[in-house]
């Protein structure tokens, strides 16, 4: 039996993530603590969300794949500087959860809330150039 929309919204709303599946078993990752949840036979949602109350790292990156951030790897000089970048977001007091995630999913190059675009350009992070391209603002 395949997962609902709402099974499906409730464990992204919970920082898990797609993980694969193997000879019809699908697995989730929890995001902040990096952990594998098989959902069962028939897939089971509660399988995962079982997994919360007792998550050894509640707190961690939720924007990150199995340690890892979720772009290509540049130098370690341009890693730098996109860590810098999204501390700096992260730390204003103007910006929001989704101010951050449209930041991540530049970084990424996929589809960003357009809202959260505006805001990011407004505050001075991001250029968007006349063709559409996103520029992330240089400090």
């Amino acid at each position: 039996m395949a997962l609902t929309e709402r099974e499906k919204a409730d464990l992204i709303d919970n920082q898990f993530a797609y993980d694969g599946d193997a000879a019809g078993a699908v697995y989730v990752r929890h995001l902040p603590c990096d952990t594998a949840i098989y959902l069962g036979e028939p897939e089971d949602v509660q399988n995962a969300l079982a997994h919360l109350p007792d998550c050894p790292n509640p707190d961690g990156p939720a924007n990150t794949y199995r340690g890892n951030r979720p772009w290509r790897k540049g130098t370690d000089a341009q890693e730098a500087k996109k860590e810098a970048w999204l501390k700096t977001i992260e730390d204003h007091p103007e910006t929001t959860d989704q101010d951050y995630d449209t930041a991540v999913s530049i970084l990424v190059d996929v589809p960003v809330d357009q809202l959260s675009l505006g805001h990011l350009e407004k505050l001075g992070f991001v250029i968007v150039q006349s063709e559409g391209s996103i520029v992330a603002k240089d400090w």
